[in-house]
């Protein structure tokens, strides 16, 4: 597996733990909508749009609000009757279009359909996607405007952001050393919204460098964040940081039984010139751990380690 891959495997690891839905075994993850810029770069129109009606294979709808283009006033969208997109009259939505006149094309598969649901989601989506369209020329315009989504938030965007930073195609990766540094010192900022110091984790681990750095900070004290600490410890073994033996050793030790639970489970991947020694810790852990869970887990792991 590349660095890459593994890498963002790793990424979709973090988003299970930091709050994504769980899936068990043989149930694959769903595919997760396209990173904004890359949609946006196929439209020809771009509207804020009332559907007028549905027919069979077409959709009229109202522009209310025009982002890119020169549409009319109303128009009618080309709908698939095998896998139309979840709009009804009344609906609002936005529209990202394919074409030179009407009827337009769909950019948005139907599972990223941007339906709105009040004057606060309508101006929210609008302002984003006005910003994302006036940076779409600029590489470091767009990794600027990304990050300060997951700082401020709210919660989708941050969202849209990772997925976007994410995207091993875009313009603008490889995402510059000074960028993922700087997610590893937010992520440890407790003044941050917690959310977003999960998120910039999972930014940082892409480099080894921001990666040791986290490392070493995430699990400094009692006050660790378990989502944060979890990211850096896998990003560590990814990367065969070479503090992953003693962060984890920290990571045993932390208050937090999830933490340490999800600490073992990371033991449990390392490689094989390591294993010896973290056997021994995984040891002294059993030692001490009170909660049935995490030393059911501990003599699994322990006795996987012993034979690696």
């Amino acid at each position: 597996m590349s660095p890459r891959a593994r890498v963002s495997a790793l990424l979709v690891l973090g988003l299970l733990a930091s709050g994504a839905p769980a899936w068990g075994q043989g149930h694959p993850l769903p595919p997760q909508p396209r990173p904004l810029h890359e949609r946006l770069a196929l439209a020809d129109v771009v509207v804020v749009a009332r559907v007028e009606s549905v027919s069979a294979g077409r959709i009229a709808v109202e522009a209310e609000s025009v982002l890119l283009g020169e549409p009319p006033a109303s128009f009618e969208v080309k709908r698939s009757p095998s896998s139309p997109h979840p709009l009804e009259a009344g609906d609002r939505a936005l529209l990202a279009l394919r074409g030179a006149r009407p009827p337009y094309v769909m950019v948005d598969e139907p599972r990223e359909t941007i339906r709105l649901a009040d004057e606060t989601s309508t101006e929210r989506w609008r302002n984003a996607v006005s910003q994302v369209l006036a940076q779409r020329d600029s590489p470091e315009g767009l990794v600027a405007l990304y990050v300060g989504w997951i700082d401020d938030g709210p919660s989708t965007l941050r969202d849209l952001a990772l997925r976007a930073l994410s995207d091993g195609d875009a313009a603008f990766q490889p995402l510059p050393e000074a960028v993922l540094e700087g997610r590893a010192r937010a992520a440890t900022d407790p003044a941050r919204d917690t959310d977003a110091r999960r998120k910039s984790a999972l930014l940082a681990v892409r480099s080894p460098a921001a990666t040791a750095w986290l490392l070493e900070s995430a699990l400094r004290d009692g006050e660790a964040d378990p989502g944060v600490a979890l990211t850096a410890l896998r990003g560590g073994m990814v990367h065969r940081s070479p503090g992953i033996t003693a962060a984890l050793r920290r990571a045993f030790l932390h208050g937090s039984s999830e933490l340490r639970l999800g600490a073992l489970r990371v033991a449990g991947s390392a490689p094989r010139d390591i294993a010896p020694e973290l056997a021994d810790e995984v040891e002294l852990l059993l030692l001490r751990e009170a909660d049935d869970r995490v030393r059911a887990e501990g003599e699994r792991i322990a006795a996987a380690l012993r034979r690696r």
